[in-house]
């Protein structure tokens, strides 16, 4: 999937969809011509109303839908690209000629109602960026198709899928300096690398972040807003600006943390462990 383009209505994601047609039987839902010995010209239906719409569900919520233009499904597998996938049949027509179509481009309108669909949708979001697989159905509609030879069949059409992670770090680093002033201020200074993968750009207008290492807690970024805004444009890697980051004032919790890194980089406290300060026992956040 690729985030595109936000509309004021709805998020526009391109997809790239498999469709599994069991039949023997080719369903088109397009404009096309027949080239043979004469030129022959075969309206299924009109340019102008190509798109077979289906409903987003997750979670028994309806979080958008799924836009699909000149729908040719033949037998066997499909495979629904963002821009279309030129196809040459050979049909059994007499004078054994071809003809060229486009099986079908598919789009995805994110767009939850409010309520328990847009918690539904922010978490399909989440789970899409953190390496979550989501469990999806593609449902028809009374209004799936206009036209009247096909509106109950694919309005009754219900798939069980699954939309894939992007197996993909937004935030590919991201380092902590202490200034020297950091006893009396309690503020250190944060900044990271995030990676858009998206055609759309990525801006952050908020930003609330905590940073752990291991078990121990150490602070936050609070930026609420976030003014300037950090921008990404599509296909984009960008480094922030250093941005306040709010140290814990609990000791317990920095000396462990200091005690673990020394450990984890094979580090001598010297002078610390002979004041037995490495003594303090480690302790994990309540």
């Amino acid at each position: 999937m690729d985030v595109y383009r936000g509309y004021p209505e709805y998020l526009e994601i391109l997809a790239d969809a498999s469709l599994f047609n069991p039949s023997e039987i080719t369903v088109i839902v397009s404009y096309f011509h027949i080239m043979g010995i004469f030129l022959l010209s075969l309206t299924i239906a009109p340019a102008q109303t190509n798109d077979v719409v289906f409903g987003l569900e997750f979670m028994d919520q309806i979080i958008g839908s799924v836009v699909i233009g000149d729908l040719l499904l033949i037998p066997d597998e499909n495979v629904l690209g963002t821009s279309g996938t030129s196809l040459s049949l050979s049909l059994a027509f007499p004078f054994g000629r071809t003809f060229d179509s486009f099986l079908g481009r598919s789009v995805v309108h994110y767009q939850p109602t409010g309520g328990a669909s847009t918690a539904a949708g922010e978490l399909l979001l989440e789970n899409y960026i953190q390496n979550i697989v989501s469990d999806v159905s593609i449902v028809g509609t009374p209004n799936t198709t206009p036209y009247g030879s096909l509106s109950e069949a694919l309005g009754r059409i219900s798939i069980n899928t699954q939309i894939p992670p992007i197996n993909q770090l937004l935030v590919t680093s991201a380092t902590l300096s202490f200034p020297e002033d950091i006893a009396d201020t309690g503020i250190a200074q944060a900044k990271f690398t995030l990676s858009n993968p998206f055609t759309a750009s990525i801006n952050l207008q908020t930003l609330v972040a905590n940073a752990t290492y291991q078990s121990f807690y150490l602070g936050q970024i609070n930026q609420q807003p976030l003014d300037p805004v950090i921008s990404a444009g599509g296909k984009k890697n960008i480094t922030s600006r250093e941005l306040p980051f709010e140290l814990t004032d609990d000791p317990k919790f920095l000396i462990n943390f200091l005690i673990a890194v020394a450990q984890a980089n094979n580090v001598d406290l010297g002078i610390l462990r002979k004041s037995g300060f490495s003594r303090v026992p480690l302790l994990t956040p309540n």
